[in-house]
Order: structure tokens, then C-alpha cells, then sequence
């Protein structure tokens, strides 16, 4: 949220600059969603693996 405030802040009055930094702040979600979900699938083959994360 402080990002989107930021990024509120930094284009007022820009209409297509507004545009861009919401596009961004959406494409940034995603690319974390795909991380956490990276993480998850690693976490699932050491287990299926018999080993650990800690290993």
C-alpha cells in the first residue's frame, strides 16, 4: 500500500503516468505471487524427496 500512495502521490495529474505506476504496482503482485508459489513447489519436492529445506 505505501508503494500505490507513492506512486499516487508522484503522478498526480498525469493521467497516463497514473496508468503506468498502477500497471506496474499489478505486474510487481504478480511476479511475487509467482515467487511465493516457486517457493511452494520447491518446499513440495524436498518433501516428496525426503529431504528438507534445511538440509
Amino acid at each position: 500500500m505505501t508503494r500505490a500512495q507513492i506512486a499516487a502521490l508522484r503522478t498526480a495529474g498525469d493521467p497516463t503516468g497514473r496508468y503506468g505506476a498502477k500497471w506496474q504496482l499489478v505486474r510487481n503482485l504478480y511476479d511475487l505471487r509467482l515467487d511465493f508459489r516457486s517457493l511452494d513447489d520447491l518446499r513440495a519436492w524436498l518433501d516428496a524427496h525426503g529431504r528438507s529445506a534445511a538440509d
